[in-house]
């Protein structure tokens, strides 16, 4: 047995390691190789999906923002027309209330009383006149008092002599400001 000669089995066993290991690395790489492929094409495809579903909501938002630039002429007109709905109930609610004022300050004068002046800024109204003695004027401070047209808080103007260097004539100037109540609350 001395005479066998292991060395060549030794070199044939390392050659055919040497050839696994070199197979088991080309193999190793491919599916590497493969691995790599396969999840460069997935990632491609769900970025691509990703793009498609962009695309999709900016279309989308393009539509919804025209649709919320509709949505807003719409309110605009809805407030504008609702505005004008409120101003022409407003104008039919009080539009005979200049007449009925008119008739009511007819009977609150009292006589004596002589109006020179009568201005009205919405619910304010502002009177001045003549008046041929003081307690005609104090008559028509009560008078305004009892009115349903009129609201309790009045400012009583200024009252003064007509004619200060004369005893003799008791006529007076005199102004007020009053505030009229709306239409509704005057016929309750």
């Amino acid at each position: 047995m001395a005479n066998i000669n292991l060395r060549p089995w030794r070199q044939e066993r390392r050659d055919r390691l040497k050839k696994e290991f070199i197979n088991i690395l080309v193999l190793t790489f491919i599916l590497s190789a493969a691995t790599a492929a396969g999840w460069y094409f997935y990632a491609n495809k769900v970025l691509a999906n990703q793009k498609t579903r962009v695309e999709l909501i900016k279309s989308e938002n393009k539509v919804l923002l025209a649709r919320i630039e509709e949505i807003k002429k719409l309110e605009q007109k809805k407030a504008n027309l609702l505005r004008r709905m409120t101003t022409v109930a407003q104008l039919n609610s009080n539009r005979s209330q200049p007449v009925e004022v008119f008739q009511e300050f007819v009977s609150l004068v009292p006589k004596g009383v002589y109006l020179t002046e009568l201005t009205r800024k919405g619910d304010g109204v502002y009177l001045s006149g003549i008046a041929d003695r003081v307690s005609s004027v104090s008559d028509f401070y009560r008078s305004i008092e009892l009115s349903t047209w009129i609201k309790e808080e009045y400012v009583p103007g200024s009252v003064k002599s007509r004619n200060p260097g004369n005893p003799n004539d008791e006529s007076v100037v005199f102004s007020i400001n009053l505030q009229l109540e709306n239409n509704q609350e005057g016929e309750k």
